[in-house]
């Protein structure tokens, strides 16, 4: 029997193995897939599919025998494929964490990565209702980790150039400059009922069933589709999936050639090659009730058939992408109506999966399908709708499992190999009949396209396009359809041709893929976490309808709405004043009405009825088919940013406001007109006549209705056609223009010709001429009297001026402030006032015409509406044929913007419920919400982790803000916290860092203020002084340390997906007035006060939504800690001194506040005691890394105080302010650690005497008016510290005398009563040895098995291997010894590339020295490891120079010093924080083993030696004398420098001969000005217009390098510019052949030359180009680079003039002779570069951390034996 049992075994593992070994594919390595969707229902069954498909580790039921427990041991665990399969006894059964056997085979063959989803915007869904439909499914499904790409500003010029981000909103035949556009294609969606309606919203179910997670479209802040794509594709090999229309990858094809080997093979739904349509009564279908449609059609335009019967939805969508896929070279696999049409949803099926939704996606699917069903137009539904995009998933991953069989053999449908193509336009070819705008009228086409090809003939251009219809019916047009043909034009494609049969003959399913989709949408694994309402446990469904009791009820106001930003900014205010009709002809779609409900749910008024209106505007629905038609005037609005998909979203705020029960449904009555009930016809959405006829009907005897329309009049000439007006009182639109001169134009800006109109009327014409026919008395508010009130900043300064708040104001005020932001930042957010004007009919209506004093004219209007676009909507007077209307001609605007900002700040009638996260806080069970600000030091991030893992139904951190002007920098700091966040699971919360807004010279304050500098230093930039952040060190224990945590970051924490990335980084002041906006909220500020400082001077509206602010820093009544400055300043405390005036903004900001000083983190030392018992409690990877970092604190000190100096500071502020909270009734601050007493104090920001003049303080010097308005004379306008060695601050007694930052207690009109912490409580336990209270709480929060850290860097990955690559050059004579000092500019980068794919007989690179003192700070030094293991050279050693420029660091304390020639570069955006992190691509890199640490020795003069010595981070001097010491008999070094020459100045004051071992140096940088024009590059210096950066950051260096004996070769400025083209460089990459490295230098150049196009702080990355080369030059290829060499006597300027240091002149006399670039052949340049990244000679040998993830991630031995 044993042997019985052991032979099932052995046979089982057999199997097993033979199907891993002939499953596995890529080296065992997953399947990495990217979908390319439009969201139709079938596409989301399709994601989940594939979600479900994810799976590491199945279930497995070997046996129904008992095991011996032995036996099962010997076989513990073996590997399937690429999954591990654990072998356990459960009663007397072997089974393992998985799927059952079958289904092992059955769908567990293989591991599909879902790396990203890509949404198509131009086919059956809108884009801001389907990307938030995404980032649902991905929450319920606990996949945040995916990237999600929509949308895109790009576009296409007439000349054919594609610029990068194409939106694909429009069709590429359609594609201009901006996003919109026409609808030649789109015509043949429904865009209501049954179509774009019903798939926005899921026919409703969308909002009622999926949860709602953190991620959600933000203007300018979504990745684009083409980011992406372009960032998954160059990531390595991938598989695409395309279930919409192409145009998302026809755009990244033809843009990105180079990319396109990454792509192994292409998956498509769509097309039908010889598929016979079988839907409505074809034969076999036939009864009585229908009529015959499509009966044998190849293609399924169910709307179309009668000009277009060959094309189908998906390639019909945009033919000329879908040819550019299939013409790619890439292969494709072709799923098209052949096949889907023989899987249709039958009744079986639909049965079998009512009975089985046991996961939450099985019954999100089924409902979905079960109202499509319902709400299906005929009796038809199970023989006319197919598994067009799940059915897709399920063929291509079959085919992935089965990839050594080049037939595309699959369990689910029968393949065949066909030539065919993609119809793109209609025979005859080369004809011009302006249907086709790649030839129309054009000498060369666009894209180069062939005349008389296959492209050239015409294009339909509509639904009822004449040339497509012919007299028998049966239409000719053939645009999108999928032809077999003969010709050259033919592709060789695998296509499906039909559903196999389940070969289960007893089943009631007939297909073999129904069971494979509903057993994996039912598996227990990877399934949804829960619903909507399942995620809350107190959730409960509740409407809001006010009861007036015996109020006089106002006039009866209906508001007919488009659903503009302005409408709902004007709703707000009708609100505190009976039914809305919403209009979706206008800026939004038909879906966005769920917006309306929200804010009626917001506002306590569920009891008004909202109306749908007409989704197209009058006489443009089709007359055949009324459910789709033209977008003749709608095409004016842009589909992207600043159009419908910011309206469709509230510009990222809708997802803000609180959820209402009510929403739009697709649930129907045959009470009106539908085939049948649904299950709920009660819930039906009510039309806008329906709506007006109800109130018409509930009228009292006698009343008539007010109408307000902010939109199209369509609805309202609806009303006049159905003979109801008679009921009007009077009407007030806003809209129409009445111009008063040539230069008085409208406001349609996407059409040139019509000038005149305003765009209401635009959107529909015949309307607005009905409704000015009529007889109705209309009062018109036309746009000139919008555009009076149309300025945000006196908007917003009316609703900051009021003192009492309500959710609704701070709603407002957040909408107009992002408003305001958006329309400075971007080009297309010009239009944004517009949208102010739109609230002027509410307030008029209203009728405060005291205040208002409204100007009135009476005048005759007539509305063109001749169909002619030019004119359309015009309003002109006419004395003759116009009708006498109210005119609206002046107001008093100041009073406007105070009756709006007034209303919206009464109480009365005032919102029920402010938020949605107000509502989550109700349905969660109330929870402190918590808001960390935090600088990042290693003391802030153990408070981080304390936060974390506090039991989140009490404690929720929402966000944490970086404090980017304190102990790290910004980049390194952000990415810290997202890898401590993504390890403790936490990724929703929310992460601000940064921002590019500045303060104006008269005070103002621009949205997001970066916080990179002290207030006292802020301008319009983010570069500046370090007058406060001197006191803090910049290297070793210092900020190096710190941004890199001693070299454990790296080394210990998980790297997830969030990273930052230009531009799309949320910033501090977005985050914190998200954050705050949302309701009652604690803030932690745990560094220096800028961000929270900022916020409350430019939202003082908002601090009554700040509960409590918890503060660690200042020292009241003990000393400083300022060791670095106690000479000048013995009082202040590193968190307070940092920008002392924010400091004292927060403390006197009137919020209740709590000081955890000195005066108490003294009392608790990190004492020896407590280290102990850490080191021997670190079961938690939290505690681990926590541990790791106060260890090496200590082993790094340069004393042996660090158990008496060493405190608790920031995580004891942290227990303080939990343990207040949870005695949040006792206003006393009782609390389990700290003893608390009250105290007057202040913050001191400036020194007396006050009222001085000596231009410290730029508040005062020199200003007539004081910034701010501070007072003359008052406590802000004495001296103001102005570094450490300010002279003013050394007292005689050499005690320094100024107060700069002191927490002082004072009496009088300055002291603010604040709650401090005295002292650490003691442990009440004595016999511990523990003796402080919060001792024993920490180490227990940190050790907590809940919420714990889910995995560290290494045990992430189940295979993780740590490799150093060592290159075997063998025989090879080695070239030139090269030593390459770089500053890490992204330019250092590309050079060191270059320079690493020089053959190395003729560049030996010897090591790398990185100078700190330029365009990143030090820590940046790992990406130079990164890169180097990228290439395999991880033999190269890496030096780290000084951190100060010559003469910079100060004389008394060297590890701080001065930034005077540093604060030339901006700490922001194109500075520092994207050199950081390499523009956000540094994280992409392969992770090298390599990496800067803390580690140190005895040896190199260290206090002691650390734990290993040996990983010491070696100085440039260490490697230069290194390389010295090991070069060959007569050998010298070539230096190439690319940044300042700090590191060689210092080289060559140390060498006495330093020409004996320098052979020459090549110096990348200095300018040579040849006239007043010819100016430099030091940015932000306004006095020094002739020098070079890289001279001016070190001008002392320059100085000595230029005077020593060097052979010196200048690449000046210049010569730089002359090879900085982007267009030119990328244009090269982009060839094919390429490598890894070429990708990533073309994806770099890409984002830095999209950066250039698109933000003005990056107008100068063209620089970083000219810094490649000094590379090119080095290596030496004159023959053809042919560079022409100048000899000239310079001199470097350095005597500390900040207007002429790093200035190189002309010197006859003293100058010294060095050979100079003065030009080289620039093709030749870009050639040489391009063609050496993209040699296959020493490429990378890794080339990404995807790739080392994915190694990673599966066995080295499978890796090695797949290959």
């Amino acid at each position: 029997m044993l042997r019985r049992y052991l032979l099932a075994v052995v046979v089982l593992i057999n199997v097993l193995e033979l199907a891993r070994a002939s499953l596995c594919t890529d080296g065992g390595k997953p399947h990495r897939i990217l979908l390319d969707t439009d969201v139709d229902t079938d596409d989301f069954f399709a994601l989940l599919y594939l979600l479900k498909l994810n799976r590491s580790e199945f279930e497995l039921e070997v046996s129904p025998f008992a095991f011996l427990v032995s036996v099962v041991h010997s076989f513990s665990s073996f590997w399937i494929c690429c999954i591990k399969v654990q072998l356990h006894m459960i009663n007397g059964k072997v089974v393992s964490s998985g799927l059952s056997f079958a289904l092992i085979l059955e769908s567990l063959n293989i591991i599909a990565l879902v790396q990203a989803v890509t949404i198509n915007t131009n086919a059956w869904t809108d884009a801001g209702h389907a990307v938030n439909q995404i980032y649902d499914i991905l929450y319920m499904m606990g996949r945040d980790d995916l990237s999600v790409g929509m949308g895109g500003e790009g576009g296409i010029k007439e000349d054919g150039h594609i610029l990068p981000d194409v939106g694909g909103y429009l069709p590429i035949v359609e594609q201009g400059n901006a996003t919109a556009g026409g609808c030649r294609y789109r015509q043949a969606i429904p865009v209501g009922l049954g179509g774009r309606l019903d798939i926005d919203s899921n026919y409703g179910i969308r909002k009622a069933f999926l949860p709602q997670g953190s991620r959600k479209y933000s203007p300018l802040q979504q990745p684009t589709a083409q980011q992406v794509l372009i960032e998954k594709v160059s990531a390595g090999p991938i598989t695409i999936f395309i279930i919409g229309a192409h145009t998302n990858m026809g755009i990244f094809i033809m843009k990105n050639p180079h990319l396109k080997k990454n792509i192994q093979h292409i998956y498509v739904m769509g097309g039908g090659v010889r598929s016979k349509n079988p839907t409505g009564c074809c034969p076999s279908n036939a009864s009585s009730s229908c009529q015959p449609r499509q009966c044998g059609d190849p293609g399924n335009l169910f709307t179309d058939y009668t000009s277009n019967p060959y094309g189908e939805f998906n390639i019909f969508g945009d033919p000329f992408a879908a040819y550019q896929v299939f013409h790619s070279g890439i292969p494709v696999t072709l799923v098209p109506l052949d096949a889907t049409n023989t899987i249709p949803v039958n009744e079986n099926f639909f049965k079998a999966f009512e009975q089985n939704q046991h996961t939450y996606e099985a019954q999100y699917c089924f409902q979905s399908l079960k109202m499509a069903r319902d709400t299906w137009f005929d009796d038809q539904f199970y023989t006319s709708y197919f598994m067009w995009d799940s059915f897709t998933s399920g063929v291509a991953v079959s085919i992935m499992r089965t990839l050594h069989n080049q037939n595309g053999e699959n369990e689910f449908a029968e393949m065949e190999y066909m030539n065919i193509t993609v119809v793109t336009s209609n025979e005859p070819y080369g004809i011009n009949d302006g249907s086709n705008p790649f030839f129309n009228d054009r000498k060369v086409p666009k894209f180069n396209l062939m005349k008389g090809g296959v492209h050239s003939g015409h294009v339909q251009t509509g639904l009822r396009d004449p040339f497509c219809i012919v007299q028998n019916g049966k239409g000719r047009c053939k645009d999108g359809y999928t032809e077999e043909v003969t010709s050259s034009d033919a592709v060789r494609v695998l296509v499906a041709t039909r559903a196999k049969p389940n070969p289960d003959s007893n089943s009631i399913l007939d297909r073999a893929y129904f069971k494979s989709f509903l057993d994996v949408l039912n598996l227990p694994h990877q399934t949804g976490r829960f619903n909507f309402t399942t995620q809350f446990p107190h959730y409960k469904e509740v409407f809001y309808k006010p009861d007036f009791g015996t109020k006089r009820l106002g006039k009866p106001v209906v508001f007919d709405m488009d659903m503009s930003a302005g409408d709902f900014l004007a709703l707000f205010y009708l609100l505190k004043v009976p039914a809305i009709i919403v209009t979706p002809v206008g800026w939004a779609n038909a879906a966005t009405i769920d917006i309306v409900y929200d804010l009626l749910h917001m506002m306590g008024r569920d009891d008004i009825p909202v109306g749908l209106g007409d989704v197209f505007a009058m006489n443009q629905s089709d007359p055949v088919f009324p459910a789709v038609g033209d977008c003749k005037y709608l095409k004016a609005i842009p589909h992207g940013s600043g159009g419908l998909l910011d309206s469709d979203t509230l510009y990222g705020l809708a997802r803000d406001l609180p959820r209402s029960p009510r929403r739009y449904t697709a649930e129907n009555s045959v009470k009106y007109g539908a085939p049948r009930d649904t299950d709920h016809p009660e819930l039906r959405q009510p039309l806008a006549l329906e709506i007006w006829d109800s109130i018409v009907r509930t009228l009292d005897p006698g009343s008539k209705i007010t109408i307000l329309t902010n939109g199209p009049l369509t609805s309202l000439a609806k009303i006049i056609q159905n003979n109801t007006s008679s009921v009007i009182q009077d009407v007030y639109v806003v809209g129409g223009h009445i111009s008063h001169s040539d230069t008085d134009k409208g406001n349609v800006l996407t059409i040139d010709s019509n000038e005149y109109t305003e765009l209401n009327m635009f959107l529909d014409p015949l309307a607005a001429k009905t409704v000015f026919e009529s007889s109705l008395d209309i009062t018109l508010i036309p746009l000139g009297v919008q555009r009076r009130v149309s300025s945000f900043p006196k908007i917003l300064r009316s609703l900051s001026s009021k003192t009492k708040r309500t959710p609704e104001e701070l709603f407002v005020r957040r909408l107009l402030s992002r408003l305001y932001r958006l329309k400075e930042t971007h080009h297309r957010y010009h239009h944004m006032d517009t949208f102010l004007g739109e609230i002027l009919g509410a307030v008029v209506l209203a009728g405060d015409h005291s205040k208002l004093e409204p100007i009135w004219l009476a005048k005759p209007v007539m509305i063109l509406a001749e169909g002619d676009e030019s004119k359309d909507g015009q309003v002109v007077i006419d004395e003759k044929q116009g009708k006498f209307v109210k005119i609206l001609e002046n107001v008093e605007p100041e009073a406007h913007y105070d009756l709006f900002a007034k209303q919206l700040t009464v109480k009365k009638q005032s919102a029920v419920v402010g938020s949605f996260g107000e509502q989550r806080r109700t349905w969660e069970g109330k929870a402190h919400r918590i808001l960390l600000d935090t600088d990042v030091d290693t003391d802030d991030v153990f408070a981080l982790f304390y936060l974390l893992k506090l039991n989140r139904s009490r404690f929720g951190l929402e966000a944490v803000t970086v404090n980017t002007n304190s102990w790290t920098d910004a980049g390194h700091g952000a990415s810290q916290i997202y890898d401590i966040l993504y390890m403790m699971g936490r990724d929703e919360v929310a992460v601000g860092m940064g921002g590019e807004g500045g303060i104006a010279e008269d005070g103002h304050i621009f949205p997001d203020v970066g916080g990179f500098l002290p207030i006292v230093e802020q301008g319009k930039t983010t570069a500046g002084g370090c007058r406060y952040r001197q006191a803090i060190p910049v290297g070793p224990r210092g900020r190096l340390d710190l941004d890199s945590n001693y070299g454990l970051r790296r080394a210990f924490l998980p790297q997830g997906s969030r990273k930052y990335s230009p531009l799309e980084q949320p910033t501090a002041q977005q985050v914190l007035t998200e954050k705050i906006s949302a309701g009652p909220i604690t803030v932690l500020i745990t560094g220096a006060h800028t961000n929270i400082g900022v916020f409350l001077m430019n939202n003082p509206h908002l601090k009554n939504n700040i509960e409590h602010i918890y503060v660690m820093g200042g020292a009241v009544r003990s000393d400083g800690n300022l060791f670095a400055d106690l000479y000048s300043n013995p009082f202040a405390e590193f968190n307070i001194f940092a920008d002392p005036f924010a400091a004292y903004q927060v403390l006197h900001s009137g919020i209740p506040l709590t000081l955890v000083p000195l005066d108490a983190t003294n009392t608790i030392p990190t004492n020896e005691n407590f280290f102990k018992a850490f080191e021997q409690n670190q079961h938690t990877y939290e505690a681990q890394y926590c541990f790791r970092s106060l260890k090496m604190t200590r082993d790094t000190r340069p004393d042996d105080n660090f158990y008496t100096s060493h405190y608790m500071w920031d995580t004891f502020a942290a227990g303080v302010a939990v343990s207040a909270m949870r005695n949040s009734q006792n206003r006393d601050g009782e609390n389990e650690f700290a003893e608390m007493e009250y105290m007057n104090i202040t913050v001191v920001t400036s020194n007396e005497p006050f009222g001085i003049s000596d231009s410290s303080n730029p508040f005062f010097y020199h200003r007539e008016v004081p910034r701010f308005n501070l007072t003359k004379g008052g406590v802000h306008s004495g001296h103001v510290q102005t570094g450490l060695r300010d002279p003013l601050c050394f007292g005689e007694n050499g005690k320094g005398r100024c107060e700069d930052g002191y927490t002082k207690e004072v009496s009088g009109a300055e002291a603010v009563r604040v709650l401090v912490a005295t002292r650490a409580k003691p442990n009440p336990d004595r016999n511990s040895t523990l003796d402080r209270a919060f001792y024993k709480s920490f180490l227990d929060v940190l050790n907590d098995p809940q919420q714990s850290g889910r995995f560290n860097f290494t045990t992430q990955f189940p295979h993780y291997e740590e490799v150093l690559y060592r290159p075997d050059f063998g025989t090879k004579g080695l070239g030139k010894p090269v030593v390459f000092d770089m500053d890490m500019s992204v330019g250092d980068f590309l050079a060191l590339f270059y320079l690493l794919k020089v053959p190395v007989e003729e560049i030996n690179v010897k090591g790398i020295i990185v100078s700190p003192t330029g365009w990143a700070n030090a820590a940046t030094i790992d990406i130079v490891y990164d890169f180097l293991h990228m290439m395999g050279r991880d033999d190269i050693p890496v030096g780290l120079g000084d951190v100060f420029a010559m003469n910079q660091s100060d004389p008394v304390f060297s590890s701080v010093g001065d930034c005077k020639y540093l604060k030339a570069i901006p700490h922001g955006s194109g500075g520092l924080l994207d050199s950081d992190t390499l523009y956000g691509l540094a994280r992409d890199l392969p992770r090298s083993p390599r990496r800067y640490t803390a580690e140190n020795s005895l040896k190199y003069g260290a206090p002691r030696d650390t734990d290993h010595p040996e990983l010491r981070q070696p100085l440039a001097l260490e490697i230069w004398e290194s390389i010295v010491r090991t070069l060959d008999p007569g050998s010298k070094i070539t230096i190439l420098t690319n940044g300042p020459l700090t590191s060689l100045a210092k080289i060559i004051q140390k060498e006495n001969n330093i020409s004996s071992v320098i052979r020459e140096v090549y110096v990348v940088g200095g300018h040579i000005s040849r006239s007043k024009t010819d100016k430099g590059n030091v940015p932000n210096i306004d006095l020094n217009d002739y020098t070079e950066l890289n001279m001016f950051l070190d001008p002392l260096a320059a100085k000595t390098v230029f005077e020593s004996s060097l052979d010196i070769t200048l690449i000046p400025l210049g010569v730089q510019r002359r090879v900085s083209s982007f267009p030119e460089i990328l244009e090269r990459l982009r060839k094919m052949n390429t490598t890894p490295e070429a990708l990533f230098a073309q994806r770099l150049l890409s984002r830095l030359y999209d950066l250039k196009e698109t933000h003005r702080r990056y107008q100068h990355t063209d620089t970083f180009l000219g810094e490649i080369l000094g590379a090119v030059v080095l290596a030496g290829n004159f023959s053809k680079l042919d560079p022409t060499f100048r000899v000239k006597p310079i001199k470097v300027l350095a005597e500390g003039v900040e207007s002429e240091d790093g200035r190189i002149v002309i010197d006859e006399k003293q100058g010294r002779l060095v050979k100079i670039v003065e030009k080289v052949d620039l093709g030749a340049y870009y050639d040489l570069f391009t063609e050496q990244l993209r040699s296959k000679e020493q490429s990378a040998v890794i080339g990404s951390f995807d790739e080392q993830r994915r190694n990673w991630s599966v066995p080295l031995n499978l890796t090695k034996g797949f290959h």
